[in-house]
């Protein structure tokens, strides 16, 4: 299924539009569907209304802080925060993107006093709330945000849209558990700018992205115009550049798009590396990898920053191993790494090339190596640490999860990190550690922390507890999906404690049965045993008897394997000779005694290859011809058989 996700950006714009325009281009190309508020009249009530009805139907949210905090409502909180703090209240995962430092910034792109007061205490609040992700350059932006992005959609995956065929038509449909429902479509004059001349390409492209996201073909089609008004008759690059983006987001949003319009854009701009990557993704949605690959492999050709080039030869090296050509794979991966130079960009792209093909190919120990690095040249990403973290659990390496999740600064943990590090302490046996994180978790509504402490009650016995736990976190929106299998689990420990309580008391019956009767016996008069031979379920016995004591002992084979231990029942492996040994002492028609089980030839009594020596009982029969015997009496896995004498041969004459 080929699902697209809608990515809210909130920034401000004047001072972010090439960082915005970075952020959009790395949504795209990830293939998502990116939404925002920079198009609309936010000072419209109307209009703000539904920008609140384009965040619910986000399944992400991304915050862009840079060194201003923007315009103000008329309760004087800023627009960028008024969208932050809707997105939170609806559980939608945010993705903070903070500049490294702002005060780095120059004069245009900051604020003044009051408001960069404001600034700075969202920044904090922001920084409390989630893990802090920076930037310093819109390259870096984007490519953080494509990190950030792709680890919150494995993380966390959303609703997500996907393409709906009916009636020869393309259509996005939004998955929901419930009953879809669709927002209303705002009149294009109320709720989008009208094209400025004092516009850039960026703002004409974020015009007609917003136009898909309402279906406006009309709007779309007053921007495309308003744009190529402004080119010369000479540009033709320029001209099938944008056409071949329009085309490019047709197939973004679904609407039709043509590998062979697109085609038409690259023969009237052969050296664009954009159309030739367009066309390529275009036919990866379409699974022609092979083809796909090729364009990716001329849009390299064709681009001059080492960056994208990397990028452009990752995604030709992922087209091919779909393809199944892992030697052509290697080939265009190996090629980027030789256009690594000591530029950290370079390195941060050739790392992420390796960790996209690890995960493609279950290369965890590559996977985790890029990332360590990753980590080392930006040990503040604490998303990427998150993820490295939560791959050393999944591989069973403890430690280096507890080590990793520990890293990031306790404000900065989310919800999320105190309950992954909670899970991973418990698994270290720190249960101390273990509750606590798991209770700072929980504080900061993680629902899934309800499960896991549930069930650390339910296994302590505090079922009722456990179930309040559970309850309460039905109580938040949007809440963990392990809470009704939690719920199942809780109902289902009693009754198993109940069944394994009656195994139990079965056993015990038995056993008190047994004492019964040793009681019984222990007070009749000691019968005559029969000497000779008596049988055994394993092997035939030779008893004699002393005055009180008998002694009977007998050899039988048992089945073993390459380590030399039993396997009784097994007639297929290895076997050796055991030889079995009881002695007891005779007090009434009772006798208390051992049982000895020892490998043939064994010149110590108890070997690691025999029996512990613990104490049995025994029960004569009156007429001395039988034994009930209760094996290892003392031992919770005891073992009850008969003895019976055989009939001494006939006598000759």
């Amino acid at each position: 299924m080929d699902k697209k996700y809608q990515v809210f950006v909130s920034s401000t714009f004047s001072d972010l539009e090439d960082e915005r325009a970075a952020v959009l281009e790395g949504i795209l190309q990830m293939g998502h569907i990116p939404a925002g508020m920079e198009l609309f009249h936010a000072n419209n009530s109307s209009a703000w209304e539904y920008i609140t009805k384009v965040i619910e139907a986000s399944d992400y949210y991304v915050l862009v802080l840079g060194g201003r905090y923007g315009s103000l409502d008329e309760h004087g909180m800023g627009f960028t925060e008024k969208e932050y703090e809707y997105a939170r209240s609806l559980n939608i995962p945010v993705i903070a993107l903070l500049h490294e430092e702002p005060t780095s910034l120059p004069r245009d792109r900051t604020d003044q006093a009051e408001s960069w007061v404001k600034l700075q205490n969202f920044r904090e609040k922001v920084e409390s709330r989630h893990i802090r992700v920076v930037w310093n350059s819109p390259t870096k932006l984007k490519a953080e945000l494509i990190l950030s992005l792709s680890q919150q959609i494995q993380q966390k995956p959303g609703r997500g849209w996907v393409r709906d065929v009916s009636v020869n038509e393309m259509t996005a449909t939004k998955l929901s558990e419930d009953s879809p429902v669709e927002s209303p479509k705002p009149k294009a004059e109320q709720s989008l700018k009208e094209p400025s001349a004092d516009w850039l390409l960026p703002e004409y492209e974020n015009a007609v992205i917003y136009g898909h996201i309402h279906d406006n073909a009309e709007y779309i089609s007053k921007i495309t115009d308003s744009y190529l008004a402004t080119l010369q008759p000479e540009d033709d690059f320029a001209r099938a550049e944008w056409l071949g983006l329009q085309e490019y987001w047709k197939y973004i949003f679904d609407r039709g798009a043509s590998t062979t319009t697109l085609k038409r854009c690259l023969q009237e701009a052969p050296s664009s590396h954009r159309i030739n990557f367009w066309i390529g993704k275009a036919y990866y949605a379409y699974e022609e990898f092979r083809i796909a690959a090729k364009h990716f492999e001329a849009a390299e050709t064709l681009a001059t920053g080492v960056v994208e080039k990397i990028h452009y030869l990752q995604q030709a090296s992922d087209a091919y191993l779909r393809f199944g050509d892992e030697k052509a794979a290697r080939i265009a991966l190996d090629k980027a790494r030789m256009l690594v130079t000591d530029d950290e960009d370079d390195v941060i792209a050739m790392l992420n090339a390796v960790r996209l093909s690890s995960t493609q190919q279950n290369e965890d120990h590559n996977f985790i190596a890029a990332t360590e690095k990753l980590l080392e040249l930006n040990p503040s990403n604490h998303g990427l640490r998150f993820e490295l973290a939560h791959k050393y659990s999944d591989m069973g390496k403890t430690e280096l999860a507890v080590m990793h999740y520990s890293r990031i600064p306790s404000p900065e943990r989310s919800s999320a990190t105190w309950n992954n590090l909670g899970v991973a302490l418990g698994k270290l046996n720190l249960p101390y550690l273990a509750v606590a994180a798991l209770l700072k978790a929980k504080q900061l509504g993680e629902t899934l922390a309800n499960s896991n402490l549930a069930l650390r009650l339910a296994n302590a016995g505090f079922i009722d507890e456990a179930t309040q736990l559970c309850a309460s976190a039905r109580e938040t929106k949007d809440f963990s999906e392990n809470i009704p299998s939690t719920e199942r689990r809780l109902r289902e420990i009693p009754q198993e404690e109940e069944k394994e309580k009656s195994i139990v008391v079965d056993k015990a019956k038995n056993l008190s049965e047994f004492y019964k009767e040793f009681g019984l016996a222990a007070a009749l008069p000691s019968p005559a045993l029969q000497s000779g031979a008596w049988k055994s379920p394993q092997c035939e016995l030779s008893l004699s008897v002393e005055g009180y004591k008998f002694v009977a002992n007998g050899e039988y084979v048992t089945a073993i394997n390459k380590l030399g231990i039993g396997l009784f029942g097994d007639t297929t492996a290895s076997s050796r000779t055991d030889v079995m040994i009881i002695e007891g002492t005779i007090k009434g028609r009772t006798a208390v005694g051992t049982i000895k089980r020892n490998p043939k030839g064994s010149s110590v009594a108890n070997t690691l290859l025999g029996s512990v020596n613990e104490t049995s009982l025994f029960i004569l029969s009156a007429d001395g011809k039988s034994i009930e015997v209760l094996e290892n009496v003392e031992s919770t896995v005891f073992r009850k058989f008969s003895l019976h004498a055989l009939l001494a041969p006939p006598t000759t004459q």
